[in-house]
C-alpha cells in the first residue's frame, strides 16, 4: 500500500504463490457399466500452482472525482495429472490451466459526486469490467470454451446533502454484449450461460 500527492493517488499491490497438493477440481469420471457417459465429479489434483498478482491504483484529481483501476492476473498450472475429460477421452492435463479461471480480470470506473444546492448533491458514474477467455471444464475443448468479454455499466442520481436518501438510474451492460459466463458437459448434454443482456432500473435507498 501506498499514498501520494498527499493521499490524491492510493496504490495498492500484492504478489502470491500457492502450491498445491491434492487440489479438488471438477472432472469426469466414467462408470460400470458405462450407461450415461461421462458424468461430472471432484477430482484431485496430486500437484498444481498458481502465480500472480493484484494491482490496484485510486485517484482522486479534483474535489468530487474518482477514478479507480484494477487488474489481476491468475497464471494457475496443474501438474502431471491423467484422467477422463468431459468428452471421456484419456488425457493427460499437464501444464493446463485450472477450470474456469481467466490469467486476466480487470476493472475500471470513474465517479463524479457535485452539491446541487446547499441541500442537494448529484452524481455520476461509470465502469468497465472485464476478463480474458478461459476453458470451463478440464481438456481445453473448443465447445467449453468461454471466450473473454468487457462490459459498460452507467448510473446517475441524486441525493440529500446528509445521504439520508438517494435515488439513482442505472444501466448494466448498456452496449448489449453477448457474453457467456460459464459451460458444461454432463452425459450427452453442452450448455453455455448466457450473462445478462443491457439492463436499466431505478434504485431509491433511505437511511435510518
Amino acid at each position: 500500500k501506498l499514498s501520494l500527492a498527499d493521499r490524491k493517488v492510493q496504490l495498492n499491490g500484492a504478489v502470491f504463490y500457492y502450491d498445491y497438493r491434492d487440489k479438488q477440481t471438477l472432472g469426469s469420471v466414467i462408470l460400470s457399466p458405462n450407461i450415461f457417459g461421462p458424468l461430472n465429479l471432484l477430482v484431485n489434483i496430486p500437484k498444481s500452482k498458481v502465480t500472480g498478482f493484484e494491482l490496484q491504483a485510486v485517484v482522486r484529481p479534483v474535489a468530487g472525482l474518482t477514478l479507480n483501476g484494477g487488474v489481476t492476473y491468475v497464471d494457475s498450472k496443474i501438474g502431471d495429472f491423467t484422467n477422463f475429460d468431459p468428452f471421456g477421452a484419456v488425457k493427460n492435463f499437464k501444464d493446463e490451466a485450472f477450470p474456469n479461471t481467466p490469467k486476466w480480470q480487470w476493472t475500471v470506473s470513474a465517479d463524479y459526486d457535485f452539491a446541487v444546492s446547499s441541500g442537494l448533491n448529484a452524481f455520476v458514474g461509470a465502469n468497465l469490467n472485464g476478463r480474458s477467455a478461459a476453458n470451463a471444464a478440464l481438456g481445453q475443448n473448443a465447445i467449453l470454451r468461454v471466450d473473454g468479454y468487457t462490459l459498460l455499466d452507467l448510473r446517475a442520481g441524486i441525493g440529500s446533502a446528509d445521504d439520508r436518501w438517494k435515488v439513482s438510474v442505472w444501466g448494466r451492460n448498456v452496449t448489449d454484449k453477448y457474453y457467456w459466463t460459464n459451460a458444461y458437459k454432463i452425459a450427452d448434454v453442452s450448455a453455455r450461460f448466457a450473462g445478462m443482456p443491457a439492463t436499466y432500473g431505478v434504485t431509491f435507498s433511505v437511511k435510518y
